[in-house]
């Protein structure tokens, strides 16, 4: 039974057989305090389904993040060392071919990418 039942009840049995103000107001109170608790779970309702979309715009965002930062992490530039450069520098001046300088070339490239 609830609030607005008990009222009905109140109005019904204490109006016609017993009549008295209190049971009126009484029913008049129940009837208000079901009004509250009707809006109050509408209230809460509407705040689980705005937390169910925020949790949902939130995982979404940290997505989005994780896979920028992947981005990130591939586009940023691969560096040698000094003491790496001085190696290949030092291979290229000694070369004597066209191809040996491409397979240094292809070295330094690859070096790069390991990084």
């Amino acid at each position: 039974m609830n609030a607005n039942e008990l009222a009905d009840e109140l109005d019904y049995c204490y109006g016609k057989e017993y009549p008295c103000p209190v049971s009126k107001e009484a029913a008049t109170m129940l009837r208000q305090q079901q009004a509250e608790i009707e809006a109050l779970k509408e209230k809460l309702i509407m705040e689980e389904e705005s937390y169910i979309l925020l949790d949902e715009e939130c995982l979404f965002a940290k997505e989005a993040i994780k896979l920028h930062q992947a981005e990130i992490e591939a586009l940023k530039a691969k560096t040698l060392t000094d003491e790496e450069i001085n190696d290949f520098t030092v291979k290229i001046y000694n070369c004597r071919t066209g191809a040996e300088s491409h397979e240094i070339v292809l070295a330094i490239l690859r070096k790069a990418q390991e990084k």
